[in-house]
């Protein structure tokens, strides 16, 4: 009768021996296939400021659970790590918010930033002292006006930084290919004071 009993609790013991090594095993999948990048540009400020670190999502487990949305799709509003292809085999990686995805019709008209028509609220952009929206437009013609709508790309996402003024983003080099963008960002670590991000730049031009 005894040896009958002990051997379903013996199986039992066998499952959560093995719940247990899975579970340890994902979770550190997960860990290794996160990384963390160093900030230098001022282009995302003050969302995120030179210095700073970030952590994303890497290509391993983190990608599958994005591709069978586990972990949530890339969406508008998300910032991204993306390679930035440039001449012959250079890259760098760089740091820009998504605004828009394929086929979506993308637009600046008098610093207001238009998507399908509809003006986006943006609060994270900050503007220099110096702004003016009535010649902030893109694309543009000679009297500043937003001339055409330009439409983002097939498996392509129209990325720009936060701070306009500083950031070389898709108004400059088009659509990013999703076979580009590397990760998305999960946390940012500050390392300094965000009252004195945009005051360095600043101090920067009229030095």
């Amino acid at each position: 009768m005894q040896s009958t009993m002990q051997a379903p609790f013996r199986s039992q013991q066998l499952i959560n021996a093995a719940s247990l090594i899975l579970g340890v095993c994902l979770f550190s999948a997960v860990i290794v296939n996160t990384s963390t990048l160093h900030v230098v540009s001022h282009s995302m400020a003050e969302t995120i400021c030179p210095g700073d670190y970030l952590i994303t999502d890497g290509t391993g487990v983190m990608r599958v659970l994005q591709f069978l949305r586990l972990n949530g799709a890339i969406r508008r509003g998300d910032i991204v790590v993306f390679r930035q292809r440039r001449t012959g085999s250079t890259q760098t990686m760089s740091v820009k918010r998504v605004i828009a995805s394929q086929s979506d019709r993308v637009r600046i008209h008098r610093g207001e930033l238009l998507v399908n028509g509809v003006r986006v609220q943006e609060p994270y952009v900050r503007r220099p002292p110096f702004y003016d929206p009535g010649t902030d437009s893109w694309p543009s013609d000679i009297d500043g006006e937003g001339v055409r709508d330009v439409i983002v790309g097939e498996n392509a996402f129209f990325l720009l930084g936060d701070y306009r003024e500083e950031s070389f983003d898709s108004r400059m080099i088009g659509s990013i290919s999703k076979v580009d963008v590397v990760g998305r960002v999960l946390a940012v670590i500050p390392t300094g004071s965000r009252d004195t991000c945009l005051t360095s730049i600043v101090s920067e031009r009229t030095m």
